[in-house]
């Protein structure tokens, strides 16, 4: 009678302790699944927005995948003079072929104007072979195929600085214009202004797929003296 009452309870503890060391396993195992399941997000999300050799990669609205330099200031910079571009997915750079250009974003107040560029150009020779330049770059084919005009602002340091202003698509076709040409011929003043350009007239560019805007001068615009300007608020409308 004793024996047989052992061996119930023993049976039922060995049910109990059979039922719990599933439930044991089957928890350990839906952890283990939840905790593999983060990795490969994880991994995913990495892989797709974090590339190698400090490259970003982005997919773009239009579900177009790029990779990219990580270009923190330069991103604050044209997030806020030209905010159609928002940041990170253009940068700006500057060239000079027998010259040379310096620029420095600023976010001080200049004449009631916050957030701008400053920008120093010099160009060696008295020749259109002697220039340099600033450019908004990486655009990845912006369409701007709606927008009719480009504007900015612009100020020059002492006033009488020439600049000019181009376009490049994607398949490196590009035109470039004098800021004269806008400005009933004159020079830049000392003050800011806005400038106004017609989108046709950077024609033949494919103006649904923009790779950069530049602002460049050379050796015949300005000789070979230093031209210090100022520029804001690029705008595509």
């Amino acid at each position: 009678m004793l024996q047989a009452i052992f061996d119930h309870f023993e049976g039922a503890k060995n049910k109990l302790n059979s039922s719990f060391e599933i439930k044991l396993y089957s928890f350990i195992i839906i952890i283990f699944f939840l905790l593999l399941l983060n990795i490969i997000t994880y991994i995913t999300i990495s892989n797709q927005y974090h590339g190698a050799e400090g490259k970003l990669k982005f997919i773009l609205p239009d579900g177009k995948l790029v990779i990219m330099d990580i270009m923190d200031n330069e991103s604050e910079e044209l997030h806020n003079i030209f905010p159609h571009i928002s940041r990170p997915f253009c940068g700006n750079a500057t060239f000079a072929t027998d010259g040379e250009v310096e620029s420095e974003y600023r976010k001080d107040t200049l004449d009631g104007r916050k957030n701008y560029t400053k920008i120093r150009f010099h160009n060696y020779e008295d020749s259109l072979d002697s220039n340099s330049g600033w450019m908004i770059r990486t655009l990845y084919n912006y369409n701007a195929q709606n927008f009719k005009w480009l504007s900015f602002w612009v100020k020059g340091d002492s006033g009488g600085e020439i600049i000019g202003i181009k376009i490049k698509d994607s398949k490196t076709v590009e035109k470039k214009v004098e800021v004269t040409s806008y400005t009933e011929g004159k020079p830049l003043f000392n003050r800011w202004q806005k400038i106004i350009i017609p989108l046709e007239h950077f024609l033949p560019v494919d103006k649904s797929n923009i790779s950069t805007i530049t602002i460049y001068t050379n050796g015949i615009m300005c000789n070979s003296k230093d031209q210090i300007i100022y520029i804001t608020d690029f705008e595509l409308y």
